[in-house]
């Protein structure tokens, strides 16, 4: 099937304009993770994909701090959080639960998301 938009008689349909999404070289992302090796491993291969901004964190406390530091950075690109649902100190659903509250609390400025690792 070819469309042919003759002068004129029709126009292509307007597409709204959207906001571009963010590069991931714009996204702050932070691992946490208790072993060294694993956040080692996580934070090596999200570089690898092209993710600038990696900080890597030991605890859920930590991870805690570092969101609310990058909430104050002044950019506008979302936070990606990989929790290691294992911690010993502030497990990481602990830890995704506190986050939760304080998002609800309408404490981000930008909305971080949660990803769980095991």
């Amino acid at each position: 099937l070819k469309l042919i938009w003759l002068e004129g008689l029709a126009r292509p349909p307007a597409m709204p304009a959207q906001k571009e999404p963010f590069q991931k070289s714009e996204v702050d992302v932070v691992v946490v993770d208790d072993e060294d090796i694993c956040r080692a491993a996580a934070a090596s291969a999200l570089k690898r994909y092209g993710f600038a901004y990696v900080h890597e964190v030991e605890s859920g406390v930590e991870a805690l701090q570092k969101i609310k530091e990058l909430q104050h950075s002044g950019g506008e690109a979302p936070v990606i959080v990989f929790l290691d649902l294992s911690e010993p100190v502030c497990q990481g659903l602990e830890c995704g639960r506190q986050v939760q509250r304080m998002s609800a609390q309408r404490k981000f400025v930008r909305e971080p998301f949660l990803v769980g690792l095991s």
